[in-house]
């Protein structure tokens, strides 16, 4: 939509009905830095907001974290670049970018941006990282995990990837089925 207001559903009362149906009050939890931005979960207490600016044409991303105060969370530009952003993952402390086929780790505290993967054939579709784990990426063909230097474990087309607790889900897109891969902390190990 339009809007540039981003809230959450507020708690819902059996009384709080109309002619019948539950009726859901939106909380008003932050204003967006433009309209049509996209929302992704980061670690447990941040989200990430990545698109194009219209005014710059600039792609960027922005921490959306409650930073202790759960009232009024503050976007923070952590990332812009002249090309499109793919997919943006990371904890609020380390951010990932993924721009074509490179991943990038842009701090706010160090304002360090590096280069962290560069893959030699397809663009990367999906990113999420764990702390314990490590960062996985996704292409259009594979699902990868990047430790010293990245490796594909799984070959699953059109595949897009999640993590919640200590589980990779991938939905396999070409199949719509998914895949729960348990114990991911142990890749990081490998």
């Amino acid at each position: 939509s339009g809007d540039k207001t981003f809230g959450t559903v507020g708690d819902f009362k059996a009384s709080d009905k109309k002619d019948g149906l539950p009726v859901f009050a939106i909380k008003p939890g932050a204003e967006l830095p433009y309209a049509g931005i996209y929302l992704v979960a980061g670690g447990s207490t941040c989200y990430y907001l990545y698109g194009q600016n219209p005014t710059t044409k600039k792609h960027e991303v922005y921490l959306l974290s409650d930073a202790g105060n759960a009232a009024a969370p503050k976007a923070v530009k952590v990332f812009a670049s002249a090309r499109k952003i793919t997919a943006v993952a990371g904890d609020g402390v380390e951010n990932f970018v993924a721009i074509g086929k490179m991943v990038v780790r842009a701090t706010l505290d160090r304002k360090e941006i590096k280069a962290v993967l560069e893959l030699p054939n397809e663009d990367i579709t999906g990113l999420e990282f764990s702390k314990q784990a490590g960062l996985f990426y996704a292409t259009p063909s594979v699902v990868g995990f990047i430790a010293s230097r990245p490796y594909e474990f799984l070959k699953a087309p059109h595949s897009h990837i999640r993590l919640r607790e200590n589980a990779l889900y991938v939905f396999l897109g070409a199949d719509n089925g998914v895949i729960k891969i348990g114990g991911i902390d142990a890749f990081e190990k490998t």
